[in-house]
């Protein structure tokens, strides 16, 4: 089963989405200099301009050590933001890339703040480290209910890194190679995650049984973004209704779906499922699965579904003649010497540099003597 959630139309009073508490950290290390830190900053400047006076906000640098704009979260006035924008125009890049102690110092801000906003962290960074696994781990550990977005910067981002983190904090990912571009695609950004129409979405069924729902932990509604959800059903349903609820600014609100057993069956359905449910186990590794449990599971769903996973992959097999008509034999000369050896020449050079060898000795004792 597939289910997409449409949010309201951004600006109504529905699309109105929840205060937010955001904490952008930013990499300002040695690998980030030139113009992967001019766009960062473009980009931090422009994300400042989305918040609203409602909004709390902090900023965290980062390198070998981090060091945050403010010791406590600020409301997004304009007398804080103007000193944020100073601060963040005076940011140069040098020293290691910690991204670890970075984000664990962020996340312990967010989690000493307590404040009932929509919690969320903006990492900007070009993802060059060496510990990614450790990272993951990390952030399935300890972010709690703290949504993580990431945007890759620079020509070579850590692409795989930014998109991981990103999927595991429940939050969206985004890249900007050209600093020209950086403000357009910050504006793009937030525009998508401006704020989370519903957050804490839960999925409630009635007269109808559905089973490993993907993304496992759902992620929130955000405006201009529909939100699918994949499901496989433990048995043909004889209809019934599926409520997807969640919290909004006005307070909980619920949508009610019927379901109908004569709607239409696609096998594109279930493949999307199969993909979603790849995604999960390959997730797990990061939660401590058992990497042979993994590995069998996602060799299973790729043979059943002919899906390209880490460990499966697919072959074509041309069955078919790639030329018609009846076969000709053609006599060839052979290419090799007769023989099939270079051994006897090889002889015959060794024995003529011996004669040489020799000459050239007769020839030094003539003129000796």
């Amino acid at each position: 089963a597939l289910l997409m959630l449409i949010p309201p139309i951004p600006g109504s009073e529905a699309g109105l989405g929840l205060p937010t508490e955001t904490l952008f950290i930013i990499d300002v290390s040695g690998s980030m200099q030139g113009p992967s830190i001019v766009q960062a900053r473009r980009a931090l400047l422009a994300s400042l301009d989305r918040l609203r006076p409602e909004d709390r906000f902090n900023i965290l640098k980062f390198n070998d050590s981090s060091v945050p704009f403010r010791e406590t979260f600020q409301q997004a006035e304009a007398e804080e933001l103007d000193a944020a924008r100073r601060w963040i125009r005076d940011l140069g890049a040098g020293g290691g890339t910690m991204i670890h102690p970075a984000l664990m110092r962020g996340l312990g801000m967010m989690g000493d703040s307590r404040s009932s906003h929509a919690q969320r962290i903006v990492f900007l960074t070009d993802g060059a480290v060496g510990n990614e696994q450790q990272l993951l781990n990390s952030v399935v550990e300890r972010l709690g209910e703290t949504r993580l977005h990431t945007i890759g910067i620079g020509q070579a981002p850590n692409a795989y890194l930014m998109r991981r983190m990103a999927r595991l904090g429940r939050g969206l990912c985004d890249f900007i190679s050209d600093g020209n571009e950086a403000e357009g695609r910050v504006e793009a950004f937030f525009e998508r995650l401006d704020r989370p129409v519903m957050t804490d979405l839960v999925l409630q069924r009635e007269g109808i049984e559905l089973e490993e729902i993907y993304p496992r932990r759902l992620p929130d509604l955000y405006a201009g973004q529909p939100l699918l959800l994949s499901a496989r059903l433990s048995n043909e349903p004889a209809g019934g209704f599926i409520e997807l609820g969640g919290h909004t600014r006005t307070g909980w609100i619920g949508t009610s779906l019927s379901v109908d057993a004569k709607g239409p069956h696609g096998r594109g359905v279930a493949l999307r499922w199969a993909r979603a449910k790849v995604r999960s186990l390959m997730d797990s590794l990061h939660e401590g699965a058992d990497p042979a449990d993994v590995r069998a599971e996602v060799v299973d769903l790729g043979l059943d579904f002919h899906m390209v996973t880490a460990y499966t992959s697919l072959v074509a097999v041309d069955d078919r003649a790639s030329a018609l008509g009846n076969p000709r034999p053609i006599r060839l000369a052979s290419v090799l010497p007769r023989g099939g050896s270079s051994g006897p020449l090889r002889l015959l050079a060794g024995w003529a540099l011996v004669l040489v060898g020799l000459g050239f000795l007769l020839l030094l004792r003539w003129g000796s003597e």
